[in-house]
């Protein structure tokens, strides 16, 4: 299959035994078979319709609702894109001008918190933790500079939730750091 030429971010699909690669450089998820780890195409500009995957740097697969959800800066700006599983068509969940709140930059990464049917997003250029209500693409800014208590982010890129804590561990490039955030309120400590 195709070769991956800057692979950013994965989500597993164990129903379909597949890893959904995030391709940066070429603006593609790429599905790879777990078992024989053959590639293919699952979505970009000529699969499916909708706005381009340009800029994808992180991705989240939504079991309940048989898709996938993309960070992307493309044509529209910055923002999240849902992929369907089945067809590859994508749709527009949150950019600039879909929902409300502070628009996204430089969205870095991403993790579903399906028990507040929100996703949790890093921004580098703000330099923040937003939500993103999944229903209807409003953000909410979580914690960054203004909000909350802490360490600033300088390069946040990677995170984990941690439900039971209420909290999500924010890798940060600049800091060298491992940061914990909490939902609650902000702080990073």
């Amino acid at each position: 299959g195709p070769a991956l030429t800057f692979p950013r971010s994965l989500a597993f699909d164990a129903v379909r035994g597949e890893a959904l690669v995030v391709d940066t450089v070429l603006g593609e998820i790429l599905a790879v078979d777990i078992a024989t780890g053959d590639r293919t195409i699952f979505a970009e500009n000529t699969t499916g319709t909708g706005p381009s995957l340009l800029g994808a740097s992180a991705v989240a697969l939504h079991s309940a609702s048989e898709r996938v959800l993309a960070t992307v800066v493309n044509e529209d700006g910055a923002g999240l894109v849902w992929v369907d599983l089945a067809t590859a068509d994508r749709t527009t969940l949150a950019n600039a001008g879909t929902g409300t709140g502070p628009d996204l930059e430089a969205p870095t990464g991403m993790v579903l918190d399906a028990a507040n049917n929100v996703a949790l997003v890093l921004d580098d250029t703000l330099d923040a933790l937003l939500s993103v209500d999944l229903g209807n693409g409003n953000r909410t800014l979580l914690s960054d500079v203004t909000t909350g208590s802490g360490a600033s982010f300088g390069s946040p890129n990677a995170l984990a939730l941690d439900s039971p804590n209420n909290r999500v561990l924010v890798v940060d490039d600049a800091l060298d750091a491992l940061l914990s955030v909490d939902l609650a309120n902000g702080n990073r400590v």
